[in-house]
């Protein structure tokens, strides 16, 4: 087996693995727009009277309201926005001046080159919060959710070191849930001290959990788009993964 047969090979195993990966993104992003356009939204003041009439415990529902929280005050750690849960995230780049066998690093306006870069998940906060809508109001239970929270800041850092010529250069980005905005959330039934709630499945965690800031509309058109995306790339890279294989074999048999 010569080296070119090797490359061939994981190259075409690298490819078909590629496309299995999106194929299984598709699927996810499918299962969720089917979920959202599958599920009535039902209003809140009906839930009790849907737990108390079927023992509905684990029963998909879907709401949609306006945001609101009890008994905590919780702000966003940019934007300083009271909000019902937030993400903060980090991309990070360490430059510095450089050094021998730099040559082939890309350089910024001061000659300095990228020595280490990554992204930090800081921190993320997202309590119980409250639903409501014109009927009533209800309580969500975000553990386990898909969330889907609006970018609300985004601020770039720069910090020198105390000694060397080397500066970290920083990308933090917030996203949030501000209080008194509209909110989806498609759920599963649950109950605490005699009201319902909303949380993820209770068996089965594989099942859809969306809490999202946009509407039921725009999240099912932005599932279908991922999903066609992703079916798009799967098909285009386990094709040419197989077809590299194919060829590698066919080489091998010296029948090419």
């Amino acid at each position: 087996m010569t080296r070119f047969d090797i490359i061939l090979f994981v190259a075409g195993a690298l490819l078909l693995l590629l496309g299995i990966a999106c194929a299984l993104l598709a699927t996810t992003r499918e299962d969720r727009m089917l979920a959202s356009a599958d599920t009535p939204t039902s209003p809140i003041a009906d839930l009790p009277a849907i737990v108390r009439a079927q023992g509905a415990f684990g029963q998909r529902c879907e709401i949609t309201g306006v945001l609101e929280a009890d008994n905590y005050s919780l702000t966003s750690p940019i934007s300083g926005q009271l909000c019902a849960g937030y993400t903060l995230t980090t991309a990070w780049e360490d430059w510095g001046a450089p050094q021998f066998g730099d040559m082939k690093k890309s350089r910024d306006m001061n000659g300095h080159v990228c020595r280490d870069s990554g992204t930090n998940f800081d921190d993320q906060r997202v309590p119980s919060f409250w639903v409501r809508d014109a009927s009533g109001r209800v309580q969500v239970e975000p553990l386990n959710a898909t969330l889907d929270m609006a970018q609300t800041e985004r601020r770039y850092d720069v910090m020198t070191a105390s000694f060397g010529d080397t500066e970290r250069r920083s990308w933090r980005t917030e996203h949030c849930l501000p209080l008194g905005q509209d909110v989806y959330v498609l759920g599963y039934l649950a109950e605490r001290n005699g009201e319902p709630v909303l949380r993820c499945h209770p068996r089965d965690g594989k099942q859809p959990f969306l809490i999202s800031h946009r509407s039921e509309r725009q999240l099912v058109s932005a599932n279908r788009w991922a999903a066609y995306g992703y079916y798009f790339a799967a098909g285009i890279s386990g094709s040419l993964g197989l077809v590299l294989i194919a060829w590698r074999v066919l080489l091998l048999r010296g029948m090419v």
